[in-house]
């Protein structure tokens, strides 16, 4: 049997979760790609590959009992395969990439960044350090976005365009708008932000809580003062160890009937740094037995 695996950690990074659709695409070019094409559980990671540890899936060429298995070293073969790589890598959407565009109050669920600000594209933030950190790259002002309205207390949430599939922790974060500004206007410098969500780890076997999912509600605290918030969320891709990615979208929201609570507050960037641990960590190797989701405790109220 040949075992031509890809080894190439950029590629591996690339495909992501798109290895169904890689299947289902050489399908289409080839009659015996179902044979010769299998995508299959292997217990060694890739070498030279971080991304996936021995629970997951890596592609992996091999022979079938067929007369047609000297396809696989062919040209014609290489060139679908190629062109099906390509497909499955656009079918995933820039590269596996996402985005929390819809927000959730009370169980109803708004439109595609009706309620969320609108930001350049899907891709993370990578630099702790930047203001891209508060809402995104172009997502510093919510002038054209609508500001929802609810109650203190109410249950909240936030849509993703597609699924988890990037191993790592979720967070979400309210910051109160100065006064003098709005939840449209504010840009969310200060020390204005604390956090009243968070998904960590499970252990035995580890597995991040949010992965494979794409809806996330939390309750807001009754105790917070009324007024205009963003609302934050972050998950943060750990799937390349020391390179943490950041999945970022702010929400414009009105509080009404709070209270008179006052949470500790951080600044965003400044809540973590480029060398927490939680954030530096090879969550493959070895496979942690803890893990603290990085930034403050939750205010719960």
């Amino acid at each position: 049997m040949a075992d031509n695996r890809i080894t190439d950690p950029g590629l591996w990074q690339r495909i992501g979760h798109s290895r169904y659709n890689l299947f289902k695409s050489i399908s289409r070019f080839d009659e015996d790609g179902p044979r010769l094409l299998s995508v299959a559980i292997d217990r060694q990671k890739p070498e030279g590959c971080q991304m996936f540890p021995s629970i997951e899936v890596s592609l992996l060429l091999h022979y079938k009992s067929s007369p047609q298995a000297h396809l696989l070293s062919t040209p014609s073969f290489k060139m679908k395969f190629s062109i099906a790589i390509a497909l499955a890598l656009s079918a995933n959407g820039a590269f596996g990439h996402y985005i929390f565009n819809k927000l959730i109050v009370n169980g109803v669920t708004g439109g595609a960044f009706s309620n969320i600000r609108s930001v350049s594209s899907n891709s993370p933030v990578e630099d702790v350090s930047s203001t891209n950190m508060r809402c995104n790259v172009g997502g510093a002002s919510g002038s054209s976005t609508t500001t929802t309205t609810f109650p203190a207390g109410s249950t909240i949430g936030f849509v993703l365009d597609n699924t988890i599939y990037h191993p790592g922790p979720l967070a979400v974060y309210m910051g109160k708008a100065p006064s003098g500004t709005t939840a449209a206007s504010w840009d969310g410098s200060g020390a204005n932000w604390f956090k009243v969500y968070e998904m960590g780890a499970d252990f035995n076997p580890f597995k991040f809580q949010s992965m494979d999912k794409s809806t996330f509600t939390f309750t807001v605290p009754k105790t917070i003062p009324s007024g205009d918030y963003l609302i934050r969320i972050e998950q943060i891709g750990l799937h390349v160890a020391g390179a943490p990615q950041y999945y970022i979208s702010c929400a414009q929201a009105t509080v009404t009937g709070g209270g008179n609570a006052q949470p500790s507050k951080v600044s965003i960037p400044g809540y973590v740094t480029k060398d927490d641990p939680s954030l530096t960590v090879n969550i493959w190797n070895p496979v942690p037995t803890a893990y603290k989701v990085p930034g403050p405790a939750v205010f719960s109220g």
